[in-house]
């Protein structure tokens, strides 16, 4: 059985142990770039990062710095039951990052019907609180 609890407490204080390290992480790398768990065995890449590579069993594990560039490989567009802490309408993207990994991530600052799969998309770092940075993704800025 699952069960979901609501509270007016920091979100990045409860959960697993190091969320806050991960928050001042995220903090630091606001021009939109953001580390990847990275095994220093064999180089597979890990998202949401892991204590044991998957591939080769190796502990040893550290971090890569992505671009912060991808694709849409799939999106979806909840509606209900809407969540009074969210903005609807709302488009959740599974994003493939140029680096080869996916990341689960809201797609934003474009209106819901021309998400479409196969867009390219850039990271962009919001604070929706002032204690919590989140990863999210909007269209791709054309070159300059």
């Amino acid at each position: 059985m699952l069960a979901f609890a609501f509270s007016n407490s920091n979100p990045a204080r409860a959960g697993r142990p190091g969320a806050r390290k991960a928050v001042r992480r995220k903090r630091r790398d606001r021009c939109g770039h953001a580390p990847i768990q990275r095994c220093k065995g064999c180089g597979t890449l890990h998202h949401p990062p892991r204590v044991r590579c998957h591939q080769c069993g190796s502990y040893d594990m550290g971090y890569t710095v992505s671009s912060g560039k991808g694709v849409i490989y799939s999106f979806v567009e909840p509606c209900y039951p809407q969540v009074p802490a969210f903005d609807y309408p709302l488009v959740v993207g599974l994003v493939e990052l140029e680096e080869g990994t996916r990341l689960l991530t809201n797609i934003v600052d474009l209106d819901a019907s021309k998400v479409a799969v196969g867009m390219p998309v850039e990271l962009v770092l919001r604070s929706p609180d002032p204690e919590l940075t989140l990863p999210m993704f909007r269209p791709a800025r054309p070159p300059r």
